[in-house]
């Protein structure tokens, strides 16, 4: 039993000061001065000055092994649509055993009015989600406010610049992989790991497969014919103006004895295209077509 005195003699008040965490039964017991009891009963007080603690995670709702290693690999920052973010609190105020639910959870998103959790929040369209949660709990204790910033949902995969798919081309490519959200996570050249900006040499048939880092993939496969299979028949100047077209947009990509190589086989097209020209032996040839020269003489 403790005896208080009035804090406010006037209106009777009696305070109590700093009382530990934990439950308590109060029995209050005013007495008279003549030093009479009046019996109450007890209170039930809860002296909680803690913060709760919020959890929260980020899970796809369709993800399956491959998507959720690429989410641990990337400290869950890329995700693809039909992402869920939970979140849930916890609050051990000393010996106070603080039901989960009588803890209020609270979400800002892009840093909007704060508004009641009730379920997880599901994020189907493409973007960029900024989400933030606090919990309070019965006594007024707000928890510090737990973000998760800058997850990027991917629903586009990573795109070509250089070549398309299925088409055929003359020359050497340099292709571009390009990936705007999340980013490039890896490029493969006909199954063999390389960078985002690769030069294609080879003849014949490749493949491109990308993926980004929410887990989209895109492949394109095109084919380079190259110019020493032309035949002389083949040769026109359309043909040689479109390879020197692709050879301007392809240039800056080649090293020099590259492009000295192909310079100079589009070179060798033109001398034999010119020497299929009438006249290219350097005779004229005379009316009867026999490729004498006129002399003038009829004998």
């Amino acid at each position: 039993r403790i005896n208080i005195p009035a804090t406010d003699t006037e209106n009777k008040l009696f305070t109590i000061h700093d009382i530990p965490e934990g439950v308590y039964n109060l029995k209050v017991i005013p007495v008279e001065n003549g030093g009479t009891s009046i019996n109450r009963g007890a209170h039930s007080l809860k002296v909680d000055r803690t913060k709760p603690v919020v959890q929260v995670k980020l899970e796809q709702s369709n993800q399956d092994t491959a998507a959720k290693l690429m989410n641990t690999l990337t400290l869950n920052s890329f995700y693809q649509p039909g992402l869920m973010v939970s979140a849930s609190a916890t609050d051990l105020a000393g010996a106070l055993q603080i039901d989960p639910q009588e803890l209020k959870i609270e979400y800002s998103l892009h840093g909007a009015a704060w508004k009641d959790y009730t379920s997880p929040l599901t994020f189907d369209d493409e973007e960029v989600v900024n989400v933030a949660f606090r919990a309070i709990d019965p006594a007024g204790n707000i928890s510090e406010v737990v973000t998760q910033d800058g997850i990027a949902v991917d629903a586009t995969a990573p795109s070509f610049e250089g070549a398309s798919n299925n088409v055929t081309y003359w020359l050497p490519r340099t292709v571009t992989v390009k990936d705007s959200l999340s980013g490039v996570d890896t490029v493969k050249l006909n199954d063999t790991t390389t960078g985002s900006r690769v030069l294609v040499k080879d003849y014949g048939t490749s493949r491109i497969e990308a993926k980004d880092r929410s887990g989209n993939e895109s492949t394109i496969a095109f084919t380079i014919k190259g110019l020493d299979g032309i035949k002389d028949e083949d040769i026109t100047n359309d043909l040689i103006d479109a390879i020197e077209k692709e050879f301007e947009e392809q240039k800056p990509g080649y090293d020099k004895d590259l492009a000295d190589k192909i310079q100079q086989q589009i070179d060798d097209l033109k001398n034999r295209k010119q020497s299929r020209e009438p006249g290219d032996d350097g005779q004229s040839k005379n009316p009867d077509g026999n490729g004498m020269e006129s002399t003038g003489d009829k004998t």
